[in-house]
């Protein structure tokens, strides 16, 4: 029973980091890269559970909604989110990282790293139900938080005289997504929870098309259908996609 509690614990977070890892077109990232990010992020549980103690500790959990609003959106979001940013420092810094969709690719390894620790503890704890629940919805939700997060960081690699306002806007806005979800959950709003499910899919599907749109690597390929482009070309002869026959690679692409 242990064994199984430990795969279905575990499973998601593989599924959705190969899916995450997949959605990246055109110049894929080292997968020792990838596995470190999201070891980091595993290992940056420990960090955000002393910070999360220490916030329970000053604050004591209580039924009053502005203290669950301040332990979803500081206690636990804050923490959770700047310890997921922090094991996306070294992959930032990688001459690996080289195109903004990477950062939704790393921002989702690392994020799926912590999910994976903490769904280790919950599903030992609650069991076969709990796995399934948290397989369909907190993993996934971890990952999204990672990629819009992600997707600023990307942004910020590339821009240095916006990079710190990049960094805290991506930051800020998982914290907020990851905030709402910890008080729907407490308060057992689940109707809040659906709507935050889809946005957050939302936000990927679109943060991704603008991310690859902006890759130095486009300019090989067709960004909707894949299909290689020929330069003299001003739409995709496979699929209609208007191209861009001016690109040109820019270390500022905002």
């Amino acid at each position: 029973m242990l064994y199984t509690l430990l795969v279905l614990a575990i499973a998601p977070a593989i599924f959705f980091l190969w899916f995450f890892y997949s959605r990246d077109k055109y110049e894929k990232e080292p997968l020792r890269m990838v596995l470190l990010t999201f070891f980091l992020g595993m290992f940056s549980i420990i960090p955000a559970i002393i910070l999360e103690e220490i916030g329970f500790y000053l604050i004591p959990e209580s039924d009053y909604a502005y203290v669950i609003l301040i332990h979803s959106f500081i206690t636990i979001g804050l923490s959770e989110e700047l310890c997921k940013f922090c094991a996306m420092i070294p992959s930032f810094r990688s001459i690996e990282f080289n195109e903004v969709m990477d950062g939704i690719v790393y921002g989702a390894s690392a994020a799926l790293g912590f999910a994976t620790m903490e769904n280790i503890f919950y599903v030992l704890d609650g069991g076969v139900s709990t796995g399934i629940l948290r397989a369909i919805f907190s993993i996934p939700s971890h990952a999204l938080n990672g990629v819009v997060m992600g997707y600023f960081i990307g942004l910020a690699k590339f821009n240095e005289a916006k990079r710190l306002k990049l960094i805290v806007t991506g930051l800020g806005l998982s914290v907020i997504l990851h905030g709402f979800w910890d008080f729907f959950s407490m308060t057992g709003l689940m109707l809040g929870i659906l709507i935050l499910y889809i946005i957050g899919w939302s936000l990927f599907f679109r943060y991704r098309k603008l991310a690859l749109k902006k890759s130095f690597f486009r300019i090989i390929y067709c960004v909707k259908c894949g299909a290689t482009l020929n330069k003299e070309y001003k739409y995709c002869i496979k699929c209609g996609e208007l191209m861009n026959p001016n690109y040109k690679v820019s270390t500022n692409i905002i």
